[in-house]
């Protein structure tokens, strides 16, 4: 009888430790799902703000350029840390905003894509037009986007971008670190920052 009663103790024991896991199993996992719920919640409501935020700063410039293409450009240059003034000055100086340019060279489009760099930037951007303005644009963010990770001075990321790394790499050798080229963006970058600040400051009065 003590064994039978010291049995029945042991599984009465044993029941309530299993039955005390089972519960605080449930309670961590419920805890998990309501945690993860809100980190899923509240996410694009980040998003949704920022986008707002930009929406309410961008201001088209006064080029030959349809607004919505150049606002895609502009969040775009957000997306790849880039600055909107200087990829229009860029297109200014490519391009001269024209998007069904094809130089002797063989470039392409607003951004002037070499065809050189077609195939690889087909596959890795899913790109089947260069002439198409967006994707255009796309492909010489991206090659941008990449220069400035290896070079951070403007000049020299559009001396590379320009010239390619190996032109651009002769040249600083000789210990020159600037081109008309570069000069001639930075220049229209300065005067689209200009006419942004004179055009917000107008709004804003």
């Amino acid at each position: 009888m003590q064994n039978l009663s010291f049995l029945r103790q042991k599984r009465n024991k044993n029941t309530i430790i299993l039955c005390t896991g089972i519960f605080i199993g449930f309670f961590f996992s419920s805890l998990l799902y309501f945690l993860l719920g809100l980190l899923e919640t509240e996410e694009p409501k980040q998003t949704r703000k920022w986008s707002r935020h930009l929406e309410n700063e961008f201001i088209p410039l006064n080029v030959p350029l349809d607004e919505e293409l150049q606002q895609n450009i502009y969040y775009l240059a957000h997306s790849y840390d880039l600055e909107f003034t200087l990829i229009m000055g860029l297109i200014q100086q490519e391009s001269g905003f024209d998007e069904t340019i094809i130089s002797n060279t063989k470039d392409w489009g607003l951004m002037q894509i070499n065809e050189i760099n077609h195939e690889w930037l087909a596959e890795t951007l899913q790109i089947k037009n260069f002439l198409n303005p967006y994707q255009n644009i796309q492909a010489g963010m991206y090659i941008l986007a990449d220069l400035f990770k290896k070079y951070k001075n403007p000049h020299a990321v559009l001396m590379a971008y320009n010239l390619g790394e190996t032109g651009a790499k002769r040249l600083w050798e000789q210990n020159i670190y600037s081109t008309k080229y570069s000069k001639a963006i930075l220049k229209n970058q300065k005067t689209f920052q200009a006419y942004l600040k004179k055009t917000k400051t107008t709004k804003d009065h």
